[in-house]
């Protein structure tokens, strides 16, 4: 089972600080819950969200590491520079599409979800240029694109004592999960 996205949004602000324990997985919030395409028999879409905690926990070492934003090293080891005077941020839409392809390989997110990550940096782009910005977090990379948090990591550690408190299929191709 793949997560595709139908009603995504990208959180902006920092209102969306959720802990684990809290954490809904809605159609419309978040990129670790959304939509799903329906598992085999017998499965439940929180198993696709489990699995894809999972393969993140194991791979968010790499993945953080990932630079998508030139001129911001956010204390990442070979963070990437353009090569210009100019010392405000931009994309780096190489990062992003190494960072995409990487959460991919999950195999549980799929081309919708994808799509509104990649539509989320170009918005950020035209941000940058329209309004610059050479300090700080970058604007619309204040939390990381699966966790919806800056601060997760415990939450990553403890997926053993994950409950599912509620899930229910609202479609043959769609689901909500909360946690």
């Amino acid at each position: 089972m793949k997560l595709t996205n139908t009603g995504y949004r990208i959180p902006d602000t920092g209102h969306n600080t959720i802990k684990m324990k809290k954490l809904f997985i809605l159609l419309a919030l978040s990129p670790v819950v959304m939509a799903f395409t329906l598992p085999g028999k017998g499965d439940k879409p929180s198993k696709s969200v489990i699995e894809l905690l999972k393969y993140y926990k194991d791979n968010y070492e790499w993945l953080g590491k990932i630079n998508m934003v030139y001129n911001y090293n956010g204390n990442k080891p070979g963070a990437s520079s353009k090569k210009e005077i100019s010392t405000n941020y931009s994309v780096d839409f190489k990062g992003t599409e190494k960072y995409l392809t990487g959460i991919k390989k999950s195999g549980y997110v799929g081309p919708k979800l994808v799509e509104k990550l990649r539509n989320h940096f170009l918005k950020c782009e035209q941000s940058f240029k329209d309004n610059p910005q050479n300090s700080g977090t970058p604007r619309g990379f204040e939390n990381d694109f699966v966790m919806l948090n800056s601060d997760f990591m415990g939450d990553l550690n403890d997926l053993k004592n994950i409950e599912v408190k509620d899930e229910a299929i609202r479609s043959n191709a769609s689901a909500t999960v909360k946690i």
